[in-house]
């Protein structure tokens, strides 16, 4: 229970933020994403995170529509979609890594 009330100005900060809501999923692949220096494909995240590649997609429409992650196709094999890193999102991830960093100081 400490942990979380070390966290709660951490969420309250989030919740007066002007970034968008990800749900628990979206900040799974999203972080999944970041902190992996592979790169990473529908199918990659689906194994990694142990969930359907119609989940992860799912959460990357709405990570993409937020322009916190891109797509593309994979030139070497026509059927995998890469999942590549955005300015916009590597700033989501540092200002949550802040917050993150303040609530546990405070």
């Amino acid at each position: 229970m400490q942990e979380l009330e070390n966290l709660y100005p951490s969420i309250l900060e989030s919740i007066r933020s002007e970034q968008k809501d990800l749900t628990e999923r979206q900040k799974g692949v999203l972080l999944t994403v970041y902190l992996n220096k592979d790169i990473q494909t529908v199918k990659s995240l689906s194994k990694l995170l142990g969930v359907s590649k119609a989940v992860i997609s799912r959460a990357i429409d709405t990570l993409e529509s937020y322009g916190l992650i891109r797509r593309f196709p994979d030139n070497r094999d026509k059927r995998s979609i890469i999942v590549n890193k955005t300015i916009q999102g590597k700033v989501y991830i540092d200002n949550w890594n802040e917050s993150l960093v303040k609530a546990r100081q405070d």
